[in-house]
C-alpha cells in the first residue's frame, strides 16, 4: 500500500499542475477533439483512489467474501446490461451513416475480463464458478476486442490450472472435468464464429497479418521521441500529463511509454517499484486461500494490460473492490501470522522460565535437606 500511496501522489502532484497550466491539447481519434486538462487527474483519482476506501472496509469486516459473492452479481447484471447498451448505440450510429453492419468491437468486453478475478470467490460451488467463466467469455468474444480476447483467455487457463491442482500431484478432479468443458465450450463458441461471424474473421486475419491497429508505429513514435528529443529534465521527469498528445495526439495504449513521456524515468521507475511491490504481495499471501489466487489472477490481467492497454489509469470498481479486499486480506493474514510467533515465542520463554525456576527450586530444596543433614 506504501507504494501504490507514492504512486497516486506523484500523478496527483502531475495532475493538478496539468490543470494550473493554460496548455491545451488535442487528441485525435479519426477527427479531432479538444482535452479537458482535468480530465487527466480524474482519471487517476477514479482509478486508484477507490483502492483506499475498499481496503478500510474490508480491514474493519464491512467487505467480506459473501459480500464480495453478492457484489459479484450486481457486477454481471450491470455489465450486461452495459454491454447491449453499447451495443445497441453503435448500431444506431450504423443506421444513422447507413451502414449496413451488425457486429462492432465492444470495450465493455475488457470489464467481463474483470469479472474474472472476482468470479473465483464462487469456488465452493464450482458449476457456478464455471458457468460465470463461460460466461464472461462468451462476452468477451462477442466484444471482439483483440487485447481483451488475449488477456480473458490468458486469465481463464491460469485459474483452471491453479483450481484443477497446478503442478501438484493430487488434481481435483471436479475441477479437472469442469476445466475441460470449459475448454471445450470456448473451442465450440470460437468455431461458430468463424464459421458465422464476417467481423471475427476479419479481425482474426487482421491480428494473424500482424496488424496492432497502428499500435506499432505508434510505440516507435513516443520511444524515438523520448529518448532523441527529450532534455535532460524532460528525458528525468516527463513532459507533464498528457503530455503523448503533444508527440502524437493519441495516448499510448502502453503505460511504460505513458509514463516514460510524462513522467520520465521517475515515473517509469515508480511504477516498477508498484509491480514489484505488487509480486511480494501476492507473494507472501496464504496460498491456501481463495484471495491468494485471485490476486494473482487480478495482478497477471492487469500487468499484460499495462504493455498492450491502460491499467493505472483505467481501473473500474469491479478492480478496486477486489484489489482493496485483497491487500487487506493479506495484511490481516500478516499481523495474525505476527501474533501466533508472538505467542510462540511467549510461550517459549514462559516455558524456559518454568525450567530455570523448577531448576532453582530443585538446587534450593537439595540444599536445604544437605543442610538439614549435616546439622543432625
Amino acid at each position: 500500500m506504501q507504494v501504490l500511496s507514492w504512486l497516486l501522489v506523484m500523478l496527483t502532484i502531475y495532475g493538478v499542475l496539468l490543470i494550473l497550466g493554460h496548455e491545451r491539447f488535442i487528441v485525435d481519434l479519426g477527427s479531432k477533439m479538444r482535452v479537458d486538462n482535468s480530465s487527466y487527474l480524474k482519471n487517476i483519482l477514479n482509478s486508484l483512489l477507490p483502492i483506499f476506501p475498499f481496503y478500510v472496509f474490508a480491514r474493519r469486516g464491512l467487505l467480506t467474501e459473501n459480500s464480495m459473492r453478492r457484489w459479484l452479481v450486481f457486477f454481471f447484471v450491470v455489465t450486461t446490461c452495459s454491454f447491449f447498451q453499447v451495443q445497441q448505440d453503435y448500431l444506431y450510429l450504423a443506421r444513422e451513416k447507413g451502414l449496413d453492419v451488425e457486429e462492432f468491437t465492444n470495450n465493455v468486453g475488457y470489464v467481463f475480463v474483470s469479472l474474472l478475478p472476482m468470479t473465483v470467490f464462487l469456488r465452493k460451488k464450482p458449476f457456478l464458478m464455471y458457468l460465470a467463466f463461460s460466461y464472461c467469455m462468451l462476452f468477451i468474444i462477442m466484444g471482439m476486442k483483440r487485447g481483451a480476447i488475449i488477456i480473458g483467455t490468458i486469465t481463464v487457463v491460469v485459474a483452471l490450472f491453479r483450481l484443477s491442482g497446478g503442478f501438484s500431484r493430487f488434481v481435483n478432479k471436479k475441477f479437472f472435468l469442469f476445466s475441460c468443458a470449459i475448454l471445450l465450450t470456448g473451442y465450440l463458441v470460437v468455431s461458430y464464429y468463424m464459421e458465422n461471424s464476417e467481423y471475427f474473421n476479419y479481425r482474426l486475419e487482421q491480428s494473424l497479418e500482424g496488424d496492432s491497429s497502428n499500435r506499432d508505429m505508434l510505440y516507435s513514435v513516443l520511444y524515438r521521441y523520448y529518448i532523441s528529443h527529450t532534455d535532460s529534465w524532460q528525458f528525468l521527469f516527463g513532459m507533464g500529463g498528457l503530455g503523448t498528445l503533444k508527440v502524437a495526439h493519441q495516448y499510448a495504449h502502453n503505460d511504460w511509454l505513458e509514463l516514460a513521456i510524462n513522467q520520465g524515468i521517475l515515473g517509469v521507475m515508480m511504477y516498477l517499484a508498484y509491480w514489484i511491490a505488487a509480486y511480494k504481495e501476492w507473494k507472501k499471501s496464504d496460498k491456501s486461500r481463495i484471495y491468494s489466487l485471485v490476486m494473482l489472477l487480478l495482478l497477471l490481467d492487469y500487468f499484460i494490460r499495462s504493455f498492450i492497454s491502460m491499467s493505472y489509469n483505467n481501473m473500474n470498481f469491479i478492480t478496486t473492490m477486489t484489489l482493496g479486499y485483497c491487500l487487506a486480506q493479506n495484511q490481516m493474514m500478516d499481523i495474525m501470522n505476527q501474533r501466533r510467533i508472538e505467542k510462540w515465542f511467549i510461550s517459549k520463554l514462559n516455558q524456559c522460565n518454568n525450567r530455570n525456576r523448577n531448576a532453582a527450586n530443585k538446587e534450593l530444596h537439595t540444599t536445604s535437606e544437605a543442610t538439614v543433614h549435616s546439622s543432625t
